[in-house]
C-alpha cells in the first residue's frame, strides 16, 4: 500500500473505487465514470490505478486463500 501514500491522486481514486464497491456498485464503467466525471481525473489515470488495485487485491486474496500447513505456514 505504500505505493499510494505519495500519490494523492492515486490515493483518492483508489479510495473512491473501494468506497463505491463497498456501497454495492458492481459495474466497472460506473466506477470509472464516477472517478472521471465527478472527481475530474483522466480516464487513463483511473485505469492505471484500477490495474494496481486489482493486482493488490488479487495478491491479498491469494494470501487469504492459501492452504495452511500443519506447522502453521502455507
Amino acid at each position: 500500500m505504500a505505493t499510494y501514500q505519495t500519490n494523492t491522486q492515486g490515493s483518492a481514486i483508489r479510495e473512491a473505487m473501494l468506497r463505491l464497491m463497498a456501497e454495492g456498485i458492481t459495474n466497472k464503467d460506473d466506477i470509472f465514470d464516477h472517478c472521471e466525471k465527478v472527481m475530474k481525473f483522466p480516464r487513463p489515470t483511473v485505469r492505471r490505478v484500477a490495474g494496481k488495485l486489482r493486482a493488490e487485491l488479487k495478491k491479498q486474496y491469494e494470501i487469504l486463500s492459501s492452504d495452511i500447513g500443519k506447522n502453521g505456514t502455507s
